[in-house]
């Protein structure tokens, strides 16, 4: 009897692991999926996370966009600052949003600050702010 409590709890301890792990993966995916996005300059995958409207603020441009403008939006920025990196410094939750901040390098050598804002969305994270903002080197 105690070798089978002993396996059974040793399921249960891995069950439940397992379970943990998929939970943070899932909440990690969408961060990685946009910084993936935007490393490959690709508006259209990165706006397949947006709701309905985003803000977006670029050097010198700003506005709030419904999903099908801030595709164009973002891919009139990729083409204009190619992205070579794109890393993720920071990701954190609060209230229901997601913050994800990191830095932008181009092609020219330039360095922007990235920072986007998610909220869920009935079991999914919707991107709703874009914020790049040029770096002072």
């Amino acid at each position: 009897m105690r070798s089978f409590l002993t396996i059974l709890i040793c399921i249960l301890t891995v069950s439940l692991s397992a379970r943990s792990g998929h939970a943070q993966d899932a909440q990690a995916a969408p961060v990685e999926s946009l910084r993936k996005a935007i490393a490959s300059g690709d508006a259209q995958a990165l706006m397949e996370h947006a709701g309905e409207r985003v803000e977006i603020a670029l050097p010198n441009k700003g506005s709030v966009y419904s999903r099908s403008q801030a595709v164009y939006v973002m891919k009139h920025f990729f083409e204009e600052h190619p992205p070579v990196r794109v890393e993720v410094q920071r990701s954190s939750e609060s209230g229901g949003s997601r913050f994800v901040e990191g830095t932008y390098r181009t092609a020219q050598d330039r360095s922007f600050s990235l920072y986007l804002r998610l909220f869920r969305e009935a079991e999914q994270w919707s991107l709703s702010e874009v914020r790049v903002r040029r770096n002072s080197e």
